[in-house]
């Protein structure tokens, strides 16, 4: 439906209430996604951006992309053949110039205004009003003069993604932050900084917590000791595999492999 519509107007405007997941895939026109609520993620040439309420993803033609939508979404596309019915080629040059920014973010005042823009877009959508394009041209205009969220942020985020990718395939022989710290080749300083800041929680809690869930498997479904279960999950002193089990789930090992529920 979208293709066929883009197709005869140039323009499309959509709003999506429901999770979808959309496939690398690529297209050559432009694309605009607005998140109105809830948080989505959207993996564009190899690197994964995580939008939130209010932000804008930004895709210009013949780029690959691949979405994962939660929450509620506004979609424009916007075909080089409706940009050059209703504006200049100098003019397309400064409305597209926005699409060099991925990931931007209006100010909360700013917010409102795209909000009411956006209204009346559907408005004169569903009319098939010709003034859309005078829309879009403020649209853009918003969008130039947005913050932009910075890349490196997000590269530091898609870097600590892919060491806790690691920690869940090899939790049993990381002991500390000091070996992953050298496998990815970054200061312990860092990756303490960066893990804190990116998952919420210090890189020491999420390894044990890694260790524990694998711990908490193994001890229903594995015959063997809970000495070996420990040792297995990388917890090289059962004094101490006990002590944080229980700290953690409110029950001991034993008698968790025994059938009490964990509190």
């Amino acid at each position: 439906m979208e293709e066929e519509v883009l197709e005869k107007t140039g323009f499309v405007f959509e709003i999506y209430h429901v999770e979808w997941k959309h496939s690398p895939h690529s297209h050559d026109h432009y694309e605009l996604f607005y998140q109105l609520n809830g948080v989505s993620s959207q993996k564009i040439d190899n690197c994964v951006y995580n939008v939130d309420k209010g932000d804008f993803i930004l895709i210009p033609p013949n780029v690959v992309h691949e979405t994962n939508v939660n929450g509620t979404r506004i979609l424009l596309q916007i075909s080089k053949k409706f940009l050059n019915k209703y504006f200049t080629p100098k003019s397309i040059e400064i409305l597209t110039s926005v699409f060099t920014h991925t990931h931007i973010r209006p100010e909360k005042y700013v917010q409102e205004q795209i909000q009411a823009l956006f209204n009346s877009m559907k408005d004169i959508y569903v009319s098939d009003d010709e003034r859309i394009f005078e829309l879009f041209a403020y649209l853009m205009k918003y969008l130039s003069d947005a913050p932009v969220i910075n890349k490196i942020e997000t590269d530091i985020s898609n870097r600590i993604k892919s060491i806790c990718t690691y920690i869940d395939s090899n939790y049993a022989e990381i002991s500390g932050i000091k070996s992953v710290a050298k496998e990815f080749y970054i200061s312990e300083a860092y990756l303490c900084r960066s893990f804190k800041k990116v998952m919420g929680i210090p890189f020491s809690q999420y390894l044990t917590k890694t260790k524990l869930n694998n711990a908490t498997k193994l001890l229903i479904n594995e015959k063997e000791n809970i000495s070996k279960i420990a040792e297995k999950c990388g917890f090289h002193s059962l004094a101490y595999f006990c002590n944080v089990f229980r700290k953690e789930y409110g029950i001991s090992p034993y008698r968790y492999k025994q059938g009490f529920p964990l509190k």
